[in-house]
């Protein structure tokens, strides 16, 4: 074979490996067409590529979080009990609900949350009939949440680290009272109503609950 012929020959390999490659570039970076993914839908039952970005379910939920107001404990709507001793509970409520232990569209639903979690916590002796918290992990549980208590009273100087949360333990003269820390020592919610209570108003801080939240109750 002479050397034109050779030249020929990988003329035609080369023009054949152009074709193939400019295929296989079109249909990796090419989106399909709306025809080829009916294609590919009949063929197999499912289709065969997912879209890029789906929002998760806890974006989803923070649109839905953000949108209800939770109920403070002294919203007639609660039982008398709730309403004159429920601070840690409900503060437990709210953590849990932001941290996506549960969903609820309306403080309705909140409410009747809540109600349900102290009736299967006082049959269970997670809390007392004054609504005192017995075993905090238990009953961060009924709200769906896993967390982890130190089991003692922190100092208010103690900072939360990484998924840790916080409830500030108020004094104001011989009135206790909870509230839910910003993980600073600071009051971020005041369970009592939405003007606040004197206690978190005018008393101090004496010590605060820390809970290292660990996930969600499958």
């Amino acid at each position: 074979m002479n050397l034109q012929n050779i030249l020929k020959s990988l003329k035609n390999v080369f023009m054949v490996f152009l074709k193939s490659g400019k295929k296989l570039v079109q249909s990796t970076i090419m989106p399909k067409t709306s025809k080829q993914v009916e294609d590919n839908q009949s063929s197999s039952g499912v289709p065969q590529f997912q879209p890029e970005l789906q929002p998760s379910q806890e974006s989803s939920s923070s649109i839905l979080h953000s949108a209800v107001k939770f109920p403070y404990q002294t919203d007639e709507r609660f039982k008398i009990d709730i309403q004159k001793w429920g601070c840690a509970l409900v503060c437990i409520a709210k953590i849990s609900y932001e941290e996506f232990g549960f969903n609820a569209a309306t403080s309705e639903e909140i409410i009747q949350k809540i109600e349900a979690v102290k009736t299967l916590a006082m049959k269970a002796g997670y809390i007392d009939s004054e609504l005192t918290i017995l075993d905090y992990d238990k009953v961060f549980i009924l709200f769906g949440i896993i967390a982890v208590y130190t089991d003692k009273h922190e100092p208010i100087y103690m900072m939360c680290e990484n998924r840790e949360r916080e409830m500030l333990y108020m004094m104001y003269g011989e009135v206790g009272h909870f509230v839910v820390g910003t993980g600073l020592s600071a009051i971020a919610w005041d369970p009592y109503s939405e003007q606040g209570s004197r206690t978190a108003k005018n008393g101090n801080a004496i010590n605060k609950r820390i809970f290292d939240i660990k996930g969600w109750v499958a």
